[in-house]
C-alpha cells in the first residue's frame, strides 16, 4: 500500500481581467492555455496513481499470503454493542439491515462498489453502523463539523431524507484498527514492498513533495491511511481501490467479520464495517432494538444474510 492523499497541483490562473459587472459573480476564469495545462496535469496524475497501484499490486500479490498471515496473527477480538445507529436513505426504510446498496453504487470505506473498475476487483458488500446518532449522520452524509459561508455541513452535503434505527449485536471476529498495535504485524510485511522507480519522474513533473507520496511502513501511517477523511478520491477519480478497500480485502481473507475504526467525520466517534457475506460464526448478529413494521427483517445473521444481500 502507498499513501498519501495527493493534492491537486496549484492551478495556473489567467492574467487579471477587467472587473465584473455589478451583480455578476464569476466562479472561475481560465484560458485555452489553462485548459491545456490542466489536461497535462490530469494525465500526469492519472499516470502517477496508475503507477502507485498497478506497479505495486504485483508486489502485494507476491506477498499476499504473508500479509494475510500477519493479519491472522492479530487476536480476533469480539465486539458487543448496544444502542448503536444504522442510517439509511428513506427509500430503504423497510430494509435497514440490507447490504445490497453498498455494492450497487459508490462503495464504502471498507467495501467495493461500482466506482472501482470491476476488472480490477469484484464488488463486495459491507454494513456500516456507528456508535451514536451524530456519528451515523455525519458518516452517511460525509458531513464534518463546521460550515462555509453560512451553509451547514448538511447543506453542503445536499442532505436528503433518511432513516435511523437503533441496533445491538455481537460480532465474534473483529479487528480494531484504531489500536496501532493491531497493525504492527502487517506493517512489517508492507515494509518489504518498494516504491516503483517510475514514480519519481512523474512526481518531479507534478512538483509533488516526497513527503506526500510514500510507502506505508508504520502502524501510525497505516492507521491514518485507513481512516483518511478523503479516502474516496482514489476510487471515484481513478477507478482503483483505496488503501482502506485493499486492507478490507485482506482482512476478509484473514477471517475477520468486520473492522472497527475511528470516524473521520466525528473525532470522538467509532464505526463498525461488517462483512456480511463473510460471517463465519453463529454468534455474530446485528438486530433492531425498537418496534418495526411488518415484513421487516429485523436481524442480520447467518440465517438471514441471503435475504439481505
Amino acid at each position: 500500500m502507498s499513501k498519501r492523499q495527493i493534492q491537486q497541483p496549484p492551478r495556473h490562473h489567467s492574467p487579471r481581467l477587467a472587473p465584473d459587472p455589478i451583480g455578476l459573480h464569476v466562479l472561475d476564469r481560465f484560458s485555452e492555455h489553462d485548459l491545456e495545462t490542466w489536461k497535462r496535469l490530469s494525465a500526469d496524475l492519472d499516470e502517477l496513481h496508475a503507477a502507485l497501484y498497478f506497479e505495486i499490486q504485483p508486489q502485494r500479490m507476491r506477498r499476499q499470503s504473508e500479509l494475510i498471515r500477519a493479519l491472522s496473527s492479530v487476536g480476533q477480538g469480539a465486539v458487543e454493542f448496544d444502542s448503536w445507529i444504522r442510517s439509511v436513505d428513506y427509500k430503504y426504510s423497510n430494509l435497514p439491515l440490507s447490504v445490497a446498496g453498498s455494492v450497487k453504487g459508490v462503495g464504502g470505506r471498507f467495501n467495493i462498489g461500482l466506482d472501482v473498475d470491476t476488472s480490477i476487483t469484484p464488488p463486495f458488500p459491507a454494513l456500516y453502523i456507528a456508535d451514536s446518532y451524530e456519528t451515523a449522520h455525519r458518516e452517511q452524509y460525509q458531513a464534518p463539523s463546521g460550515g462555509v459561508d453560512g451553509l451547514s455541513p448538511e447543506d453542503l452535503a445536499l442532505v436528503r431524507s433518511g432513516s435511523k434505527v437503533r441496533v445491538r449485536g455481537h460480532v465474534q471476529r473483529v479487528i480494531d484498527i484504531s489500536k496501532p498495535q493491531n497493525l504492527d504485524a502487517i506493517c512489517r510485511v508492507l515494509a518489504k514492498i518498494e516504491m516503483p522507480k517510475s514514480v519519481a519522474p512523474i512526481m518531479r513533473r507534478l512538483k509533488v513533495a516526497r513527503k506526500d507520496v510514500f510507502m506505508i511502513r508504520t502502524p501510525t501511517q497505516l492507521g491514518a491511511a485507513l481512516q483518511d477523511q478523503n479516502w474516496r478520491t482514489w476510487p471515484i477519480q481513478f477507478g482503483i481501490p483505496s488503501p482502506s478497500q485493499q486492507f478490507a480485502e485482506l482482512a476478509k481473507s484473514a477471517g475477520f467479520e468486520g473492522i472497527v475504526y475511528r470516524s473521520s467525520k466525528n473525532p470522538n466517534g467509532k464505526c463498525l464495517a461488517l462483512f456480511a457475506d463473510s460471517l463465519g460464526s453463529d454468534q455474530s448478529y446485528i438486530e433492531l432494538m425498537d418496534a418495526f413494521p411488518a415484513g421487516v427483517i429485523a436481524r442480520l445473521d447467518l440465517n438471514s444474510i441471503d435475504a439481505l444481500r
